[in-house]
């Protein structure tokens, strides 16, 4: 019906609304929702039946989350987003580096990784920005899909999650282009791979 049914304080102020991701749900009953405002960001647990937070995780520091998914099977949490460094795009833009963590289902960092850095991407359109734009989990987690929508950057980038490390598909990023290049927006899974927009003009992909 559209009629408010419930409410709780995460504890940040939000200043910037930036799209993204923030809420993810976890079964019936409870929900994960990104605090992106509060510094170290936060991951919090929400009980939808008391409309209360059961737990607050700190996240890595000195990077902006926005984009979340958990994963169906193993109940992981994955967080994708950015940091800024000293350098700017040729748009007046920080060039930012693309940061992915791994939570357990107690909300502890496992690990964490930087896909994309600016400092490492050749090619003639650099310093590139690798925001983060969307993330996506396989069933299993073996593979995490971020995507990128920076203002010089495109793209998505496959990773496999292999024996405690996060291993990113082979490509330089030349050009701000990640490794799944027709991809500009969103990922999302399906069945064994993953559907995604192209941006304009609009076409899904698989």
């Amino acid at each position: 019906s559209g009629d408010e049914v419930g409410r709780v304080k995460l504890g940040g102020q939000l200043v910037s609304p930036v799209s993204g991701a923030y809420i993810a749900v976890i079964d019936e009953r409870r929900v994960a929702v990104l605090d992106a405002e509060a510094r170290p960001n936060r991951l919090a647990l929400v009980d939808l039946e008391q409309w209360a937070v059961l737990r607050r995780s700190q996240l890595p520091s000195g990077s902006t989350f926005r984009n979340l998914a958990v994963g169906p099977r193993t109940g992981r949490f994955y967080v994708a987003g950015d940091r800024p460094t000293n350098q700017m795009t040729a748009f007046g833009s920080p060039a930012n580096v693309a940061v992915l963590a791994v939570l357990g289902q107690d909300g502890e960092v496992i690990r964490t990784a930087v896909p994309r850095d600016p400092e490492t991407t050749p090619g003639p359109v650099a310093p590139s920005d690798w925001s983060a734009y969307s993330i996506a989990a396989g069933a299993r987690a073996d593979w995490i899909y971020v995507s990128y929508h920076g203002p010089n950057t495109s793209g998505a980038d496959s990773i496999a999650n292999r024996g405690g490390r996060l291993v990113r598909c082979d490509s330089s990023g030349e050009g701000g282009v990640g490794c799944l290049q027709p991809v500009h927006g969103r990922v999302e899974i399906h069945g064994g791979g993953i559907l995604a927009s192209t941006g304009t003009p609009p076409r899904l992909v698989a």
